[in-house]
């Protein structure tokens, strides 16, 4: 709100946050330029037998505790019943604590294992089996399509936002924060490696069709040269110092 007034251009990671913007402000001013991310030659193989390490990551910048909550929550049982899962959390934010703290008291800190900033540990979190995004904040992260491109299934909060996430299509959308809800998601993925595999792979190809680094740049391209020859805010040395 504070820099509408003299924004030239608001570039939008996806369609859905386009129109939001479109409502908000002058829709000419508003350009879609979809995140985008590299794609691997080959999609991983997740969740390879039932009886081997099952490696789930839960990424956020920890603002939304009750989401938290509502995960960790679900992820307790589903602990119980096959120890062999293993959980990675991005704890970072102000209130890192209180999630810890619900971790702690759910007794899943012998099958838990943090990092500060899940964006520094790319390679290791899309070698994971499944992606698991509480918040519903609308944040389209890299990371995410990092690990779509890679073939993980996904199982994300719902936000309209996020259109890429679609439920049963290229993820699984959980409404709300009801644990039993996000438990039966994710027993669904764990329990049935099959079906975990065609939601990535259908993930995976939503991110090659649509959300490659080449279609970002080309996007990105035309809009600053709209802004140059359009109505954008005239450029001057002595503006660009102050």
């Amino acid at each position: 709100r504070r820099v509408r007034t003299k924004a030239a251009a608001y570039v939008a990671p996806t369609a859905a946050m386009a129109e939001i913007l479109r409502s908000r402000v002058a829709p000419e001013l508003v350009t879609l330029a979809p995140l985008g991310v590299s794609v691997p030659p080959q999609a991983r193989v997740v969740l390879k037998a039932p009886d081997t390490s099952i490696a789930l990551a839960v990424i956020g910048g920890g603002r939304d505790v009750p989401a938290y909550r509502g995960v960790l929550t679900a992820l307790s049982p589903l602990v119980a019943g096959a120890p062999q899962i293993q959980i990675v959390l991005e704890l970072r934010g102000p209130r890192q604590h209180e999630i810890w703290q619900i971790a702690r008291q759910l007794e899943l800190l012998a099958h838990l294992s943090t990092l500060e900033d899940a964006a520094s540990y790319r390679a290791l979190l899309t070698r994971c089996d499944v992606m698991i995004q509480p918040e519903t904040d609308g944040e389209v992260r890299s990371l995410l399509l990092e690990a779509m491109a890679s073939g993980l299934p996904v199982v994300a909060g719902a936000h309209r936002a996020l259109d890429l996430l679609r439920d049963g299509d290229t993820a699984s959308v959980v409404v709300g924060q009801d644990p039993e809800a996000w438990t039966q998601r994710l027993r669904d993925l764990v329990e049935h490696p099959d079906e975990a595999r065609r939601l990535g792979l259908a993930g995976r190809e939503c991110v090659a069709q649509q959300h490659r680094s080449s279609t970002q740049c080309a996007a990105l391209y035309q809009t600053f040269e709209a802004m140059r020859s359009g109505g954008a805010y005239p450029f001057s040395a002595r503006s660009a110092t102050g």
